[in-house]
């Protein structure tokens, strides 16, 4: 009886001590693999708010540029165009007349944009401001109706606004006024500054206004919508757009995201820790599932321990007490040299491995930090522990590789580039080198590209090889890296083909330079082109290739000149364009203008510009042709049935149709091959005529139906045209 009692006394211990070690085993593998999936799955969440707000960012760039294309399109609007030329003819209600159409165009080109709030534009030539549902004949009634907190002690604002330059200038503020009697919201404004039609030195003021509410709420994933808010600031930390911002952070209830600098400035999104709870609750099932998995196996392996009568704990004892036994072995020499032997081959093994992935890891480092961008606390730490410290100030370069390099195989162009910057910096330098760009990140020093120059002429006459670079603004975070890499790879594309120029700290097509083409004379060219006077836009190009050859210019200059040129046909013929919209044609093609040269020279400038010429002139006999006859038809039409006024005249059909009144006399004589004059007068002596043989009318009734100011004007024209009085041709036709 005592056996069986010691034998049950065994398989219990046995069964106990294993069923405890078991589950205590379990559970110590699967808490930390809970709280791994725990802290994975908010990471996750935490990376698509980030990437989705980092995306937003990019449409709101598109949304910036979207703007600016409507913006430049309403500017060229054929509208904005014959206001200016009709102007000095318009009376105060034609032209309001013309505000009204104006209004039209700035709703049509808005219409479909995202946040956009409402439009202003400031017409200063007519003092006229415009919104998309108010319009005021005057900066003052303007003023005495907006609710505006912007401008305190800026009473006249509109002809204060921030312009140096003259040309199409750019500004992004946050402003809070909003064409409304009943209240005042705020609003992001993008304000633009564009010369006036024919005077450069009186400019039109458009500011389009975005609702900061939806700007902001557009950068917060749908799902964290409820549970998060949104700050975006620019570069000197003032608060551009908030949504849901809280009136007391508490930072324990939140999860603050940072997105690193952009175009667009510092973006912060908050996300309430509830949003996580769905998390939490998946990591407690799990735990629970772990202890029921813990609690079944240390059941299982008991039972089956105390069946065997294995005694696990016991072993494992036994293993740990022989440790400490010396061990029973002979000393073999050979023994030892093969196990040295292997260990050499092995670590070798782990050496080239190590290489190897070490290479893997830096690689995918610099394209994070050149091309995909440094997006997370985590990828920044890991950057700053392999390549050390960078917290002084940086300039990106971005490097072109030659299409046909003569390098020797024992140097690339990557090693040489490295030993030049060498000597420009004591810093660490980083290259990289994708597609056809070699990236490097440098301390940003004083002079530098005057040094970089220096660099790239010592590689110009030692290894026969144009290298150019493009070199990013100075910038303090290392997360702006990718942003900086893209300014600098802009520059470097937008002047790669001009000759001469190896390093660009700018895109040079936006250069301050010297303009070697006035205002006027560019005004002149399109006036020129839009009447259809294709001799007289031979001239003035003529003019101007005369008078630039005798004075020195660059490639840089020319290349300005090209696109100030290039500005003025494409409104040339986005208005043909639009001409032959409104007569139905459909398949009209316009010209192709280039969009860049191969070479800046003068005579490639006005070869290409010369021959568009001879296309423009032709387009215009096509289409600005059938829109005269179209007009000419509309007018005989119009004058058929309002002869009987007597108010008729040139003004008055200039005034209905928009046109000068020269325009009507050429726009008839080219019709019917008659005056305007004649063609009522005809009129009402044809109708005067019929009246006098048809009924019992007077002469004084007759007249006045005819639209003959008196009896003795249409007696006056009976006889200059009939030879006879209205009374005697009614006695001889009856």
């Amino acid at each position: 009886m005592e056996k069986i009692y010691n034998f049950a006394k065994k398989d219990f211990f046995i069964f106990a001590s294993t069923y405890v070690a078991i589950i205590f085993l379990v559970l110590l593998c699967f808490f930390p693999v809970c709280r791994a999936f725990e802290r994975s799955e908010q990471n996750q969440a935490i990376a698509e708010i980030r990437d989705y707000a980092s995306s937003m960012l990019g449409e709101l760039d598109l949304q910036e540029q979207a703007i600016f294309n409507a913006t430049r399109n309403l500017y060229s609007d054929r509208d904005f165009t014959s206001i200016y030329y009709n102007s000095t003819r318009s009376s105060s209600s034609s032209l309001f007349y013309d505000m009204t159409l104006l209004q039209k165009r700035i709703k049509l080109y808005y219409q479909n944009l995202e946040y956009v709030q409402d439009v202003l534009v400031y017409l200063p030539k007519f003092n006229y401001v415009l919104t998309q549902n108010y319009i005021f004949d005057s900066r003052d009634s303007f003023y005495s109706y907006i609710k505006s907190s912007a401008f305190e002690g800026t009473p006249d604002w509109l002809e204060t606004f921030p312009l140096n330059n003259t040309g199409i200038s750019f500004y992004s503020d946050q402003l809070t006024d909003c064409v409304n009697s009943e209240e005042i919201r705020n609003s992001l404004n993008f304000s633009y500054y564009f010369p006036t039609y024919g005077d450069p030195n009186i400019r039109m003021l458009v500011i389009v206004q975005l609702d900061p509410d939806a700007v902001a709420k557009s950068f917060l994933l749908k799902s964290a919508s409820d549970y998060g808010f949104t700050v975006l600031k620019n570069g000197d930390g003032e608060v551009l757009v908030q949504h849901n911002y809280p009136d007391n952070l508490a930072e324990k209830s939140w999860e603050i995201i940072n997105l690193p600098q952009s175009d667009q400035g510092y973006l912060t999104i908050g996300v309430k820790n509830e949003y996580f709870k769905p998390i939490h609750q998946a990591t407690i099932r799990l735990i629970f599932a772990d202890l029921g998995i813990a609690f079944l196996l240390g059941t299982i392996a008991s039972i089956y321990f105390a069946y065997r009568r294995s005694r696990p704990i016991e072993r494992i004892l036994h293993i740990i007490h022989d440790m400490d036994r010396q061990p029973n072995v002979q000393n073999s020499f050979l023994e030892i040299e093969g196990t040295v032997l292997n260990m050499i081959s092995e670590i070798s093994h782990c050496k080239t491995t190590i290489e190897s992935l070490d290479t893997m890891v830096a690689d995918s480092l610099k394209e994070k930090l050149f091309i995909s961008g440094l997006s997370t606390e985590q990828e920044i730490h890991s950057f700053q522990q392999y390549f050390g410290d960078f917290s002084f100030s940086m300039n990106a370069l971005v490097f072109s590789i030659p299409e046909k390099t003569t390098f020797s195989k024992e140097i690339s162009l990557k090693e040489l580039l490295y030993e030049q910057l060498l000597q420009l910096s004591q810093k660490t330098i980083i290259l990289y080198q994708a597609e056809n760009y070699i990236y490097c990140l440098m301390e940003s020093v004083s002079g530098l590209s005057d040094l970089l120059s220096n660099c790239l002429k010592h590689i110009r006459e030692l290894h026969n090889q144009s290298v150019k670079v493009g070199i990013s603004n100075p910038f303090q975070d290392i997360s702006y890296t990718q942003h900086a890499s893209t300014q600098a790879k802009r520059r470097l594309s937008a002047g790669y083909r001009i000759d001469g120029v190896y390093v660009f700290t700018h895109t040079y097509s936006s250069r301050a330079v010297r303009s070697l083409i006035s205002i006027q004379d560019l005004d002149n060219l399109q006036r020129a082109l839009l009447s259809g006077n294709g001799q007289n836009a031979d001239r003035i190009l003529e003019t101007i290739h005369q008078t630039i050859s005798h004075s020195e210019q660059n490639s840089v200059e020319l290349r300005q000149m090209f696109f100030s040129l290039r500005s003025v046909y494409a409104t040339v013929c986005n208005q043909f364009s639009l001409e032959a919209e409104r007569n139905g044609e459909t398949r009209y093609h316009a010209p192709i203008l280039p969009n860049d040269l191969d070479e800046y020279d003068l005579d490639s400038v006005y070869e290409v510009f010369r021959s568009l010429n001879i296309e423009l002139q032709q387009q215009y006999e096509i289409v600005m042709a059938r829109t005269a006859r179209s007009l000419g038809t509309d007018i005989l039409a119009y004058i058929d049935q309002n002869y009987t006024d007597p108010n008729l005249c040139a003004g008055v059909i200039a005034d209905v149709f928009h046109i000068s009144e020269k325009y009507v006399f050429q726009l008839l004589k080219s019709c019917c091959n008659e005056t305007l004059n004649d063609r009522i007068l005809r009129l009402r002596i044809d109708e005067g005529i019929r009246l006098l043989t048809t009924t019992d009318l007077t002469i004084t009734t007759i007249a006045k139906k005819t639209g003959f100011s008196s009896s003795n004007t249409m007696y006056k024209a009976f006889m200059r045209v009939k030879g006879i009085s209205p009374s005697s041709y009614r006695g001889k036709e009856i």
